[in-house]
């Protein structure tokens, strides 16, 4: 269901995005969010088939996908100018999943690859005005403001202990996909509440990850003055990067810094074809059970990855 939800509900984004533009793909996109989502194990075994082997990306939350794609589909249905007697089925199954979500979910995660409540919550806020805030819904936009808020206050509260004020857990895999959701949940409660309480919060994330962090790094490539030279990435290591070139992946976000146990037994030899690229200098500043290396084969550290850079780019534009 975790899945199955993400799918329906990119299908469902694309007829939003084609109710004017391209009207003649909306239904067809439609359909396809709808058949999908009514596709879902939602009664599914302890283990999520997510990936093989499991230990892969392994996921352990789905109300959130199929909150997601049920809230999606509500919007299209309603940007389709379809009755309430079309949507609302779907609107009620979004409202019981984000039900789901907070009381069983609620303070495991984040804003992240695994994670999308924060997104479904804020745009379920919006399907629910748009239907004239109808009664006898699972849940109710304050609950899902409040649940939006706890998202955020759970990580203020850390920040508030750190030297750097970061949010996140550097100790962790995927700090920095966390550190934009973190921006990103921020303009959304903000967006749905009117309440500025985390804007300064907010923008403490965004000088962490740009350079206001115990290695006064960037981890966007090409973005500020100091930001990963050597990613463990097959394009720039062969294209080169290095000796004042332009650097190749202008935009690329990296994992960030990891846990100090993940770098147990080093880092290894060049793999067959790369260039040697190393910059350890930010050994310097390791501590606090954490540790960032800008090497070709620190993939613990310096790993690009799709999820991190589209976390950059929901948190760019919800700034705006």
């Amino acid at each position: 269901p975790d899945i199955v939800g993400r799918v329906a509900a990119a299908f469902a984004f694309a007829a939003q995005a084609d109710a004017r533009a391209t009207p003649s793909l909306d239904a067809t996109e439609l359909a396809g969010a709808t058949s999908l989502y009514q596709m879902a194990n939602t009664h599914p075994s302890s283990h999520l088939g997510s990936t093989l082997p499991p230990s892969y990306y392994p996921e352990s939350i789905w109300h959130d996908a199929m909150e997601l794609a049920a809230t999606e589909i509500v919007l299209a249905q309603q940007d389709l100018g379809d009755p309430s007697s079309t949507y609302m089925p779907y609107l009620r199954q979004a409202a019981a999943w984000a039900s789901d979500y907070i009381t069983s979910d609620s303070g495991k995660d984040t804003l992240n690859l695994y994670d999308v409540s924060a997104l479904a919550h804020a745009d379920l806020i919006t399907a629910i005005k748009n239907a004239g805030s109808p009664a006898g819904l699972a849940v109710s936009p304050a609950q899902l403001i409040a649940n939006l808020r706890a998202q955020l206050a759970a990580a203020a509260r850390t920040a508030s202990s750190d030297i750097f004020h970061e949010g996140g857990d550097y100790t962790n895999f995927d700090v920095d996909s966390h550190t934009f959701g973190l921006i990103s949940t921020e303009a959304l409660y903000e967006r749905a509440s009117g309440n500025r309480e985390y804007a300064a919060f907010a923008g403490e994330q965004r000088d962490w990850l740009f350079g206001a962090n115990p290695w006064g790094v960037s981890f966007m490539v090409g973005v500020g003055t100091r930001f990963p030279d050597c990613m463990q990435s097959q394009i720039p290591n062969l294209a080169g990067s290095l000796n004042g070139k332009p650097p190749i992946d202008t935009g690329a976000v990296v994992n960030g810094p990891n846990a100090t146990a993940n770098f147990n037994g080093g880092l290894g030899g060049l793999q067959s074809g790369m260039r040697r690229c190393e910059n350890d200098s930010g050994r310097a500043f390791t501590g606090h059970g954490s540790e960032y290396l800008d090497d070709v084969r620190a993939w613990q550290t310096d790993e690009p990855a799709l999820d991190m850079t589209g976390s950059a780019i929901l948190a760019a534009a919800l700034q705006r």
